[in-house]
């Protein structure tokens, strides 16, 4: 699988203020004023070595589309959401959202888990090949990692591959942490997928 691209471009103005801070009293120029506060943070401070969410993104869809169930380190936060369509699937578990067994195996790395095994039990062997990707920071430290691409396999209770178009969007916070994993897909295919879990 081909690593994803970041297509983030940094703007004039300098880097966003949830990455970088200024420290004016540490110097008596302004030129090295001016370095100091287009420094991130994590180039400062050598104990926060969480990698970049894009590189953990690419990770994800590594171990993905290697047919496991793990997940790169302090990426999925304990209550993401994950939304196809815009509907969220912990709400559709017959339980009040509230009940904590809805939140342990809707939520975060357990609901990732089992959803990823309810895929690949409508789907043989699930490939995502990526088209685009990319990449948002806000100025509130925010970011949004968008990936469209094409979901491959081969449907249950089917012999032929096939293929369904999708968007997959990451939002994590200034902590780096994803807190929803959102798919876009076509209707038709969703029902394909569907009648396979079934079949």
């Amino acid at each position: 699988m081909v690593p994803l691209q970041e297509t983030t471009v940094s703007a004039p103005s300098g880097v966003p203020a949830g990455f970088c801070r200024a420290y004016a009293d540490l110097s008596d120029t302004e030129e090295s004023t001016a370095r100091t506060a287009l420094t991130p943070i994590a180039v400062r401070h050598p104990r926060m070595t969480t990698p970049p969410l894009l590189d953990r993104v690419n990770d994800l869809l590594a171990l993905f589309n290697r047919q496991t169930v793990d997940l790169p380190d302090k990426l999925v936060h304990n209550d993401c959401v994950f939304r196809l369509n815009g509907l969220a699937y912990h709400e559709h578990l017959g339980r009040p959202v509230s009940d904590p067994i809805v939140r342990l195996i809707g939520c975060g790395p357990a609901g990732y888990r089992f959803l990823l095994t309810a895929l690949r039990y409508a789907v043989r062997e699930p490939h995502l090949a990526v088209d685009e990707t990319h990449v948002a920071t806000h100025e509130d430290g925010t970011q949004a990692v968008s990936v469209r691409g094409t979901l491959a396999g081969t449907l249950r209770a089917e012999t032929a591959s096939s293929s369904a178009a999708l968007e997959l969007t990451l939002l994590a916070a200034e902590d780096g942490w994803v807190h929803e994993i959102a798919v876009l897909m076509g209707d038709a295919d969703v029902e394909r997928l569907r009648h396979a879990r079934q079949s």
